[in-house]
């Protein structure tokens, strides 16, 4: 994967960040003045791609950060069998996916049978997939 390095400042919210060696991606960034004479400052809120947790960081508008270009793609599972699962993106086409044959798939078969509703997160970097998130809706 290539990162690329950039002001906090340029940065936008959905975009991937490079925060002590996760990746976050921004839910909301905003520039705040500290006083007559004090620097830019970025309050910014991150979101952990793989924990899903929150949190909040406050630093100079220049600080620079690593930044990785992707792009996300939301899914909704239909349907698991012995090698595939069955999806549905944005077009509301259904695609079949083969999914890496280490995953344990029998928690969500489970819960698509009590008829919950499962979403599949991909985050892509140039036709590799950089994470791959299935969870509750």
């Amino acid at each position: 994967m290539e990162f690329k390095q950039k002001e906090l400042r340029f940065f936008s919210v959905g975009e991937i960040i490079k925060i002590q060696d996760k990746l976050h991606t921004i839910c909301s960034i905003k520039s705040v003045k500290t006083g007559k004479h004090g620097n830019l400052k970025c309050m910014f809120i991150v979101k952990d791609i793989i924990t899903c947790q929150k949190s909040q960081k406050m630093e100079k508008s220049t600080m620079v950060y690593d930044h990785l270009e992707c792009k996300k793609e939301n899914y909704i599972v239909y349907d698991i069998d012995a090698e595939y699962v069955y999806l549905q993106g944005k077009d509301s086409e259904l695609e079949r996916r083969q999914l890496p044959s280490q995953y344990n798939y029998d928690s969500i078969i489970s819960q698509l049978k009590k008829g919950l509703t499962i979403k599949m997160e991909e985050y892509k970097h140039q036709d590799q997939i950089i994470c791959l998130l299935i969870q509750n809706y």
